[in-house]
C-alpha cells in the first residue's frame, strides 16, 4: 500500500534534515505500529533506544519487510529498563528491549500504561503494577509541537 500523508510528511522532515525533538518519560508505555520488533532488539539506555528510532530507515517498497509495519518511519519508541517489564501480552520482555514504532499523532500518543491508570485496570493488574510502570517511552516531534498527555490506547482497557 502507499504511504499516507502523515508518513510522507515525517519522511520529508527527516530528509530535509529537520532535527526532531525527543520527548521521553519514565513510567510510560506507548502504543504504535511496530516498525522494528523489540524482543531481542537490545539497547543499553532509553536514550539509545531513542537514537535507534532516529536512525531507523523504513524498508523499501520493493524489498521484503523486516517487521509487519517496517515500511513506516519510527517516531515512537518504548524501552524496558528493568530486569523484566510486564505488558499485557503473550511475550516475555526483558531489560534493554527497544520497540520502535510509528503513530500518526506522536504529539498526542496512545498510552498503554502510565500511572495513574484506570481503576479497573489497576484492580485487574495490581500485582504486575505493584512497582509502577517499568517502561520508558518517547516520541519524536517537529520543533514547536507540544506533546500532550495523550489518550488511552486500546491496551489500557485489557
Amino acid at each position: 500500500s502507499e504511504l499516507g500523508g502523515v508518513q510522507v510528511r515525517y519522511l520529508q522532515l527527516v530528509g530535509e534534515g529537520v532535527e526532531l525533538l525527543g520527548h521521553l518519560e519514565e513510567g510510560w508505555d506507548l502504543d504504535g505500529l511496530a516498525v522494528h520488533w523489540g524482543i531481542g532488539h537490545k539497547q543499553a539506555t532509553a536514550k539509545d533506544c531513542e537514537a535507534a528510532c532516529r536512525r531507523f530507515k523504513p524498508s523499501p517498497m520493493d524489498e521484503a519487510r523486516t517487521a509487519p509495519f517496517s515500511r513506516l518511519p519510527c517516531n515512537t519508541w518504548t524501552w524496558c529498563g528493568e530486569e523484566e517489564c510486564w505488558e499485557p501480552d503473550a511475550h516475555h520482555h526483558t531489560r534493554g528491549d527497544c520497540w520502535l514504532k510509528f503513530t500518526e499523532l506522536p504529539e498526542t500518543p496512545e498510552v498503554n500504561m502510565r500511572l495513574p491508570m484506570l481503576p479497573r485496570y489497576v484492580k485487574r493488574h495490581s500485582r504486575e503494577l505493584s512497582r509502577g510502570v517499568p517502561w520508558t517511552a518517547g516520541v519524536l516531534v517537529e520543533p514547536g509541537v507540544k506533546v500532550t498527555n495523550g489518550t488511552w490506547g486500546p491496551r489500557a482497557y485489557w
